[in-house]
């Protein structure tokens, strides 16, 4: 689908369930992707984000057939479930970005590299539940919150290594509490000097 080239806004369910969806032109232009907009296009394999988005709505993406996305500069949130259970197997999140939404990238099993941009500052709550095939992550300086449990469920998930200090969040209020530290399945590494 070629859009126009003045296109603003692809409003909510656009596009949602239209399984012979394999190709999509997102136009530079495009300020904003709606909720449920491409849901369940099982058959959309690639989309190139333009610039002017900022942000996408609930489940945007979500349970579509995708296995490779490009960001451009200038999103700045990644919305609720915008990625769940897709195939995407790698993700830069470009220095644009401040939030990674809850549920945003859910039961994504294919999902193996994830590079965080410089300007990510919170990342919540279920966020990579059940990215299975993560391994490792880098969390920039920039994050100053992660919510408990956003990598509940990452099986694979051996290391996580922060540029900057570790923020509060990692480990659950009720896992501190009861002393469940060593449930924690992944180890930490810190910059020498980081508090």
């Amino acid at each position: 689908v070629n859009m126009p080239k003045n296109l603003k806004v692809i409003g909510n369910d656009a596009f949602s369930m239209c399984p012979r969806l394999s190709t999509i032109d997102l136009p530079e232009g495009l300020e904003e992707v709606g909720s449920y907009a491409f849901n369940y296009c099982i058959n959309l394999k690639h989309i190139t984000v333009p610039k002017t988005i900022k942000t996408f709505g609930t489940n945007s993406f979500g349970s579509s057939g995708l296995e490779t996305v490009t960001i451009a500069e200038g999103l700045q949130e990644l919305g609720k479930k915008a990625f769940a259970y897709t195939s995407i197997k790698e993700i830069v999140i470009p220095d644009s970005v401040q939030t990674i939404g809850k549920w945003a990238f859910e039961g994504c099993k294919q999902l193996e590299s994830v590079k965080l941009g410089a300007g990510v500052q919170s990342i919540e709550k279920h966020a990579f539940l059940g990215a299975t095939n993560l391994k490792e992550l880098v969390i920039p300086a920039s994050v100053v919150k992660i919510d408990s449990e956003a990598f509940l469920d990452c099986t694979n998930l051996t290391a996580i290594k922060f540029e900057g200090n570790a923020p509060d969040g990692l480990v659950a209020e009720e896992a501190k509490d009861n002393g469940l530290y060593d449930f924690v399945p992944f180890t930490v590494y810190y910059h020498e000097g980081a508090e």
